[in-house]
């Protein structure tokens, strides 16, 4: 049995009403808000506590958009949650047609990558001498995260950023080498593209055919127009045979089925036009490398505690007082170069380079692990 807890929401983020459901049958539904109230009543106050205390009581829980009760309610560590993306309207309907999405890895990671988000976003970043307080919202199209408000994963060198606790003045950065290639690599099981991740990446393997008359960044700049423009008859893909045959099959899908699925089986929808298409099958790798990002916060949170600055997407900064830098680049080099470990049924790596430095964004290499 499955219990199924879908919460509406109003536009500042303040919980309106709940619906449980124990496999596809309401059981209850409960208004948290009156109409027009500004303040929480004693009615209201038990329903949350109820509510509380309903999810403590069973063993295997969906929670739609977890990210927004976690940071409405507090964190809830006792049972399994699954973490569902997804705005309501009408909470059967809903449950109807999403219910055989409900239960997936991929959500149990987006369950505690939120609190590892939740943490971050209470703890901030120090911009000079101010303490900027951080949103991440993880409901985009594909799954990666979004900073919104002051956008610390945008923010360049010229902002000096600094963690929270001025002890940790050492920053480390490791980024992943060509992230959702390296993903769709694994997916779409093309042998030379997944050897060269061995000592190169597809661009420079590309140069390398070529014999250096093309620039890198041209070859990188081609190959990713072509593979996110949905161009698998781009002559820059018959390196990589398999893969273009892959990208193919994947325009196929989508135009037969609708959907397509990330690597841990996260459905991405199409209108089937030309723009959604490109949207559902660029999700296939981002996404992918979001379950990646979200497995490894939370891994590298529980291992070495509050040392996480930000992730960017496909690289992640943290920073760390000397006495543990050699200790911390160990520690998540291991998580990083297998993200997915124990989750996918066959091991796959994931090749990463990693920077130290005294300033944000201002890095030396100090090491590659392949």
């Amino acid at each position: 049995m499955l219990v199924s807890l879908l919460i509406s929401w109003s536009n500042n983020d303040r919980p309106l009403q709940y619906s449980i459901f124990k496999d596809k049958s309401l059981i209850r539904s409960v208004d948290l808000w009156k109409a027009g109230s500004s303040k929480k009543i004693i009615e209201v106050i038990n329903s949350e506590q109820q509510l509380l205390k309903l999810i403590k009581s069973v063993n295997e829980i969906v929670i739609v958009n977890y990210k927004k009760f976690v940071d409405y309610f507090g964190i809830i560590d006792s049972v399994n949650i699954y973490d569902y993306p997804g705005e309501i309207n009408d909470h059967q309907e809903f449950i109807n047609e999403n219910f055989d999405e409900f239960k997936k890895e991929w959500q149990v990671l987006r369950y505690k990558a939120s609190n590892t988000y939740h943490n971050l976003e209470k703890r901030g970043v120090f911009l000079e001498h101010k303490l900027m307080k951080l949103k991440y919202n993880m409901d985009t199209f594909s799954g990666r995260s979004n900073s919104v408000g002051f956008n610390v994963q945008g923010c360049n060198k010229e902002f000096n950023i600094r963690h929270h606790n001025y002890r940790n003045n050492i920053f480390i950065h490791f980024d992943w080498i060509a992230a959702d290639h390296r993903i769709a690599s694994i997916m779409s099981g093309d042998k030379d593209l997944i050897s060269c991740y061995e000592n190169s990446d597809p661009y420079t393997h590309i140069v390398n055919i070529l014999d250096g008359q093309v620039e890198r960044d041209q070859c990188k700049s081609e190959f990713m127009q072509a593979v996110y423009g949905l161009n698998p008859n781009h002559e820059i893909l018959t390196v990589f045979p398999e893969f273009r045959e892959w990208i193919s099959s994947k325009v196929d899908d989508l135009n037969k089925d609708g959907y397509v699925r990330s690597i841990l089986g996260r459905k991405y929808v199409t209108d089937k036009s030309i723009k959604g298409n490109r949207r559902a099958f660029n999700s296939i790798m981002q996404g992918s490398v979001a379950h990646a990002m979200n497995n490894t916060i939370h891994k590298v949170e529980k291992e070495l505690g509050d040392i996480i600055l930000t992730e960017q997407h496909d690289s992640l900064t943290v920073c760390v007082n000397e006495f543990i830098a050699f200790n911390a680049i160990k520690t998540i080099s291991d998580i990083m170069i297998r993200p997915l470990e124990g989750i996918l049924p066959y091991d796959f790596t994931m090749p990463l380079k990693i920077h130290v430095g005294k300033k944000w964004r201002e890095y030396k290499q100090v090491k590659e692990v392949r």
